[in-house]
């Protein structure tokens, strides 16, 4: 299955950063801090702009080759913390 290592939140707070083994990018995973609710992928994350570049639009910017297909119906099913002192 589809995996991905989270390392971060976005300068807004709206999205976790992940790194994906599959296109090499930063991919950003929607995230409700209210709730704590993870969702899907909603795009990669431009670190020039601090903005998200939506999954159609990113064609140009991918590593030929790379298959983004798993990324779109990507699901966080489960998820542990490590929290480091």
């Amino acid at each position: 299955g589809q995996w991905v290592l989270a390392t971060g939140l976005s300068p807004d707070g709206k999205s976790i950063l992940a790194n994906d083994p599959i296109s090499g990018k930063v991919v950003a995973l929607t995230f409700d801090p209210a709730t704590g609710a993870v969702g899907p992928v909603a795009g990669f994350y431009d670190a020039k702009s601090k903005g998200i570049v939506s999954l159609a639009d990113s064609s140009g910017a991918l590593p030929a080759g790379a298959d983004i297909g798993p990324l779109k119906d990507f699901t966080s099913s489960t998820f542990f913390a490590v929290k480091v002192q």
